[in-house]
């Protein structure tokens, strides 16, 4: 970064615009100031603090002692407070604009927040005070406890960083311990539900056999008794086929016609001769009356009562005994005619009740025969329904699915997807080893990282400012840094230790116990040796150095090898090294001596 203008109004003590130019040719700069206000500070309260001060917070919108807002605007100005700044980086021209009052913060004329600023400049307003501007309001690094000094050195080398990169990577193990953990656990419940679903498939499989078992079973009993019902179907039909051979020929009956018609005529023919009979009956009831009327009469005609020979009466019995003899003789005749006809209507009635009973016999044939072949067309009606009910209740058994078969597929599905969840939980379980394992080494390689960079860049720290103790002119002196030191009592107390090794003291002793001039010296060395230190770590190029107050407490001798060493290490380095003092220093060797002088319209420079 190189610095080339800086423009300052209504900034602390600076009323009016002021611009400030740091392209200046390398070497020794002494910045000093005349308070004209109140002679009696000499050189001190002119504005030369407040100069530097406005290079910090146009920076970073702070001062070196934190000062910001309101509180760095010049109390009698009624412009807005601001200031300018004109830098190189990398070849590239940027300026820098921060006004308060009201509040804006440009680069390059773009209004921007103040982490662009942060990225561009690459170096925390802490890292800028300790590698760029040593102000006299901010404690030397050396002045800092080692608790201090051990943060400071930790955000500079930004080894916090590899602290928290461990803890996270130990967090994340922990994390993936837990994970692995509960993934086992998971996986256990895992391997269980296969190990059950497993007893499941045997248990289905042993119920599937003993289901198709007992379905062989059913069949085979169904399709004997299928074959039962259709050997008697079979038989039925024989049946019904010999019964349909069957011929019953019914009696002739038209003889009977003529028998009936014959008996007819004899009934009619015998009531006849009955009739003739019972005529004959009276008749010779009526001429026996007669013949025993004339029977004892021997002169007197019964019937007139008068009086006849014997002869006539004898001839009258003659005569009746003749009549009766004639109708004995018809009578005996009609009784021969009966006599036939009863036969003959007895042969007739038998003819015809012995045509009744085949008749009736052929009826009885017949209609036995008929409810025969209807008793057998209602068995095989019967036995044709069974037959098909029986096939029904095959083909509803052939196509009776296997219930188990739906379970054992499903649990065989259900297993194949929790083996893939068991291979997968695997995988991710290895993986999160895999995982774990790396964290687990980088939570332990971060730290180590860490201790290697602490070393290098104590060792390194250690060579910046033994060289600059000597050129400080404290020869042999040496600095000895260390993050952890052993207590008196065994124990190690964490810090930035920083012990000195003197020509007057036979170990190394804490840099603390020396005064004065030798301290001072010390806390230059330090603070130069950090600068380096940052400056080389950030990969950044200044073209300045500034030096605030920095002869506090030294002897002339001290001042001397302080501007000397100053000098050198501008000519070493190629930069300007500002040295900022209110006393008046002579040295032959400044490349530019500037004044602050801080009249009643404020601080100006001359």
């Amino acid at each position: 970064m190189i610095l080339k203008y800086l423009q300052i109004e209504s900034f602390k003590s600076f009323k009016k615009s002021t611009t400030f130019s740091f392209e200046r040719e390398t070497g020794l700069h002494f910045l000093t100031g005349r308070n004209e206000v109140e002679p009696d500070l000499e050189g001190n309260g002119a504005g030369k603090s407040s100069l530097l001060d406005a290079l910090v917070w146009v920076l970073y919108g702070k001062t070196a002692q934190g000062v910001k807002a309101a509180n760095v605007r010049n109390w009698n100005s009624m412009k807005p407070c601001r200031v300018k700044c004109d830098f190189a980086i990398d070849g590239i021209g940027h300026a820098i604009e921060r006004i308060w009052g009201p509040n804006s913060l440009k680069l390059d004329g773009q209004i921007v927040e103040q982490d662009v600023i942060d990225a561009l400049i690459n170096l925390t307003p802490e890292e800028f005070n300790y590698s760029i501007f040593a102000s006299q309001f901010g404690q030397m690094f050396f002045d800092l406890s080692p608790t201090e000094k051990l943060t400071v050195f930790t955000d500079i080398m930004a080894l916090e960083a590899w602290t928290e990169r461990s803890a996270k990577a130990s967090r994340k193990a922990k994390a993936l311990d837990i994970e692995i953990r509960e993934g086992q656990s998971r996986l256990s419940m895992i391997e269980g539900t296969l190990d059950a679903l497993e007893a499941e498939v045997v248990r289905n499989q042993s119920a599937s056999k003993g289901y198709e078992e007992e379905k062989a079973t059913q069949l085979k009993d169904l399709r004997a008794t299928y074959a039962d019902w259709c050997d008697d179907y079979d038989n039925l039909v024989n049946e019904f086929e010999e019964l349909q051979k069957q011929k019953f020929i019914r009696p002739d009956t038209k003889p009977a016609e003529d028998w009936n018609s014959d008996h007819h005529k004899a009934i009619d023919r015998l009531d006849s001769v009955e009739k003739t009979l019972i005529r004959y009956d009276v008749k010779l009831m009526h001429l026996q009356e007669e013949w025993d009327k004339f029977d004892g009469v021997t002169d007197k005609c019964p019937h007139c009562n008068q009086s006849v020979s014997s002869e006539h009466i004898e001839k009258q019995k003659d005569g009746l005994e003749e009549d009766i003899s004639d109708i004995h003789r018809d009578q005996k005749k009609s009784k021969s005619s009966k006599a036939k006809l009863i036969k003959k209507c007895e042969s007739l009635e038998t003819k015809l009740e012995d045509l009744s009973t085949l008749v009736l016999q052929h009826s009885d044939k017949a209609k036995d025969h008929k409810q025969k072949i209807a008793a057998v067309k209602d068995k095989l009606s019967i036995v044709n329904h069974t037959i098909t009910a029986q096939d029904d209740l095959i083909d509803a058994a052939e196509k009776r699915t296997n219930p188990f078969t739906k379970i054992i597929g499903e649990a065989k599905a259900r297993k194949m997807r929790v083996t893939k969840d068991r291979i997968a939980r695997k995988k991710d379980i290895d993986h999160l080893m895999q995982e774990l394992e790396g964290m687990q080494f980088w939570a332990k390689g971060f730290k180590e990282i860490r201790l290697f960079l602490v070393e290098e860049a104590l060792t390194q720290l250690e060579v910046e400012i033994n060289n600059n103790l000597l050129q400080l002119g404290l020869r042999d002196w040496s600095i000895k840094l260390d993050v952890e030191r052993e207590t008196a009592t065994g124990g190690v107390a964490k810090g930035f230790h920083v012990t000195v090794q003197s020509p007057y003291n036979p170990k190394p002793v804490p840099w603390a116990v020396w005064s004065g001039g030798e301290s001072q010296r010390l806390r230059l060395a330090g603070t130069m040796g950090l600068s380096d230190l940052i400056l080389a770590r950030k990969g950044i190029e200044c073209n300045i150095e500034i030096y605030d107050e920095p002869t506090a407490h030294l002897s002339q001798s001290g001042i001397e090898d302080l501007l000397d060493s100053l000098y050198h290490r501008a000519i070493d380095r190629q930069k300007q090294i500002w040295l900022v003092d209110h006393r008046s220093l002579d040295f032959g060797s400044f490349a530019s001596t500037t004044t602050i002088v801080k009249d009643k319209e404020g601080s100006h420079i001359v």
